[in-house]
């Protein structure tokens, strides 16, 4: 070996302890990055799936037909609020002046 390789060699085997402990470090640092980052998009999928399931619901709630009182109106199967709710048909007013006045005078004459 050449006299380069064997200060190199020395040189790692002095500080081996301490770059050893540098590799397992690192390694740990970008375990746990990794699992962070696992973790978001794992919480970022069900924040999307809840919103997307709170949409659903509220989109079917809205398309439910809203049964208010007084939107409600039962069939008149009998017959009774017919005869009620007709009016005998109005007599037409006159609608201009000129009308109104030729009317009085042909009722006069």
């Amino acid at each position: 070996m050449s006299q380069q390789k064997m200060e190199q060699y020395r040189e790692f085997k002095k500080n081996r302890k301490e770059i050893l402990e540098k590799q397992k470090r690192g390694q740990k640092i970008r375990k746990w990055i990794g699992i962070g980052i696992a973790g978001l998009v794992a919480l970022g999928l069900v924040v999307a799936l809840v919103i997307t399931g709170i949409n659903e619901i509220t989109r079917s709630v809205q398309a439910r037909p809203q049964y208010e009182r007084t939107e409600y109106v039962l069939a008149d199967a009998a017959g009774v609020l017919e005869s009620e709710t007709e009016t005998e048909p109005e007599t037409e007013a006159p609608s201009t002046e000129a009308e109104s006045e030729s009317a009085s005078a042909a009722g006069t004459q």
